[in-house]
């Protein structure tokens, strides 16, 4: 679950609506495997990379259980 969550202020989130998750989230970002791991790959969470094609967005956003199906 950790890394749907990392990008949440891109999303106009803020974890400090949720403090449970908030800790947990914290909590695992300062686990050093967490921090080997994120340092490694900056470039998966660049903003460039935020960019998807229409194909991209339609796979990952937008989509119900019935559209799936289809």
């Amino acid at each position: 679950c950790y890394p749907w969550i990392v990008p949440h202020r891109a999303h106009g989130q803020s974890l400090d609506d949720f403090p449970n998750l908030k800790h947990w989230f914290d909590a695992i970002k300062a686990r050093p495997a967490a921090i080997r791991a994120y340092a490694s790959a900056p470039e998966s969470y660049s903003k460039e990379r935020a960019k998807l094609s229409d194909d991209e967005r339609k796979i990952l956003f937008g989509q119900s259980a019935h559209v799936a199906r289809d």
